[in-house]
Parts: C-alpha cells; structure tokens; sequence
C-alpha cells in the first residue's frame, strides 16, 4: 500500500532530510553530492517547470527525522520500512525506484552502484516497487522490506535506496545522453554474529622534498594504505609523526570505512629538518561504529606503521662546506702570510751580515 499525504500537513519544508544526492549520465559518468541539507533534487523541464523532489527515511505516516535506517537483523529474518518521496514540483512526476550496494568513495562520501548495476550484497536485500507516481505539491510513503538471507555473514552491510527522474541532456561532443537525476539515503544493516572488528595499516611510502633554502625545514609526502579486514564498520583519525614529533592529522574529519574496504591516504608534513634519516609513523585509534540500540561491539586497539626515509640536508652541506673552503682559505693566506714575513725577515738578517751589522744591529 502507498500512502499520499500532503506536503503542508508533515511540513516537510521546514524538516531537514539529510541523505545523499546522485547526478548520473546513463552508461556515461556518474557524480555524486552529499549535504546535511534537505535532500533534494532538481531534474528535467517540462511544462510545469524544473521537476525537484525530496526522499527520506519513513515510517506509515510520514518521514520520522532519521537520515539514514540503521538495521539489525538476523540472518533470514525480515522488516518492513518505509520511504517518503516529496514532489516539490508544480507537475505531477512518475519517479523510478532504485535500491543497490553501497560504498565510500575515496573522498569519504557514501554512494551507490549507478542504476542497472549488479549489486550482490544488500543491495539485492530490498524488495520495493519499481516506479511510484506522485501529484504536484503531494507526499507518497512508499513501503519496502528488508530481506537478510540465511546464509548473509555476519557483521555491516551497506546499501542504498533512491527515487529518480530521468532527462534527455548533451555531451561536450554534441552527443545525446540519457541523464538520470537520484536522490535517496543509505540502509545500512548489521548482521547478527560473531562481530570481528579489524583495521590495518600498511606500505608506508614517504619522499622528502628539502628546501632551497638551508634555514627553512622541508617537507615530507607520505602514503599509507588502510584496509578494513574485520566484518564491521569503524571510523578513525589517521595521525602522522616524523622525527618522533606529531605533525599533522591526515583528515579533517573521521574516515568511516567499510567491511573490505581498502584506502590509499596522502598527506604532506610542513616543517621537517633533514636528518640525513627519518622516520615516518603513521597511527590510528579505530573505532567500531555502534548505531543507538545495537548491541555492544568488541573495542579495537590503535595501529601502528612506520618506515625511515632519506632526508639529505644538501643546502645545509653546501653552506657548510662553503663555510669550510672559506675557512680554508682563510688559513692559507694566514699561513702564507706568516711564510712571506719569515722570508722578508731573514732576507733582512742576512742583508745585515753582508754589510757588517751585528745581527743584533750593532756595527763592528
């Protein structure tokens, strides 16, 4: 059963909707946009105008202020949920109903398989209907459910669900393109079990970039890999030293990663001396990511990698052996100096003999 409500009666205007919003060019690219704003979206012209629309997490009777579902199911076990969809267009709008695996991209923002993917996770958990007519100005609540099969591992699964409308639009090259507009959230759900929370750091790559000049410090690029080899989600703040001095953080904000997931993170370290050696720590304190009313997780301990790196201080060696050859110089034309003063000195003496002055400079 759908259930249409009217927008004015859930104001939902006025009731943030946070969840993701999805651009995609059909079998072309696919650009992803996440805010804490109203999730909305705006699409194709018609007669009517700009068609905009707004998805979020439902129960029967209207969004109930969730962002995303967090779940908890066993395996083979089922829920019932719901979804609401916002036409804030003037035109009515048949919007298409997609659900798929989900993932992080490499910037940290929560996305999912383009329509038409093949999910083989979670993705394929959710049973909903494929397109949902919605009146102008209208709310429609749509069910779903969320199916765990009995052979679903346990631990996070993560999935994501959107309404979409599609237009026609142009490439760069004049080329017609098919272009989907998405607007949806994720359905995250943990399967009951052993939970085994892992995370791992590795293949440490760091370069030294010295400066030119010798009395200010260089800095260090570092690469580190990060690998979830547990079967949860969990959230960490990467930390970097050198030199044994922390320097810097590797984001501003927590990395959330999940079950499989592999990340490659770069991050620059300012004000590092060379050493001729250094060493390069990267650490993290992960944390498993426990959703309000799911059981307890079993707590990680932090990790740790490091590598020692070349950092050759060549202008300070320039400015040190030119303050040698100097030095050098210096004390050549001293000591020359002093020859050059014995020589005149006993060029003196030995005149003094020739001409019969005692060399004490009496005369005979």
């Amino acid at each position: 059963m759908i259930r249409r409500e009217d927008a004015g009666s859930l104001g939902l205007p006025r009731r943030p909707l946070s969840a993701f919003v999805l651009g995609s060019v059909l079998a072309a690219v696919c650009v992803f946009f996440a805010s804490s704003s109203p999730a909305s979206a705006a699409g194709e012209e018609d007669a009517g105008g700009t068609i905009s629309w707004s998805v979020a997490p439902s129960d029967a009777n209207g969004p109930d202020g969730r962002s995303w579902m967090e779940l908890e199911l066993a395996p083979g076990s089922e829920v019932d949920e719901h979804l609401a969809i916002h036409n804030l267009s003037a035109a009515d709008v048949v919007f298409r109903i997609d659900a798929q695996d989900g993932y992080f991209t490499d910037g940290g923002r929560f996305n999912m398989l383009p329509s038409g993917g093949e999910s083989i996770d979670a993705g394929t958990w959710i049973e909903i209907l494929d397109e949902v007519p919605v009146a102008a100005g209208e709310v429609v609540v749509v069910p779903f459910t969320v199916h765990v099969p009995e052979d679903a591992t346990p631990g996070d699964h993560a999935a994501g669900i959107a309404a979409s409308v599609q237009s026609l639009g142009t490439g760069a090259d004049g080329t017609e393109l098919t272009v989907e507009s998405r607007v949806g959230f994720r359905v995250m759900t943990r399967v009951s079990g052993a939970l085994d929370p892992a995370l791992e750091l590795s293949t440490v790559d760091a370069t030294y970039h010295v400066n030119g000049n010798p009395f200010e410090p260089g800095t260090m690029d570092v690469t580190f890999v990060v690998r979830n080899t547990g079967n949860t989600r969990v959230r960490f703040v990467p930390e970097m030293s050198v030199l044994g001095v922390r320097s810097t953080s590797t984001s501003d904000a927590a990395i959330e990663m999940l079950p499989g997931d592999e990340r490659t993170i770069s991050a620059t370290a300012p004000g590092v001396w060379p050493s001729f050696f250094a060493s390069v720590a990267v650490s993290a304190q992960p944390e498993v990511i426990v959703p309000e009313g799911f059981d307890e997780a079993p707590s990680l301990a932090a990790v740790h990698t490091e590598a020692v790196v070349p950092a050759m201080p060549w202008p300070q060696l320039l400015v040190a052996a030119g303050v040698a050859l100097l030095a050098l110089a210096y004390l050549g034309a001293r000591r020359r100096r002093r020859i050059e003063l014995r020589a005149m000195l006993d060029a003196a003496r030995q005149e003094g003999i020739r001409i019969g002055l005692d060399p004490r400079g009496i005369s005979h």
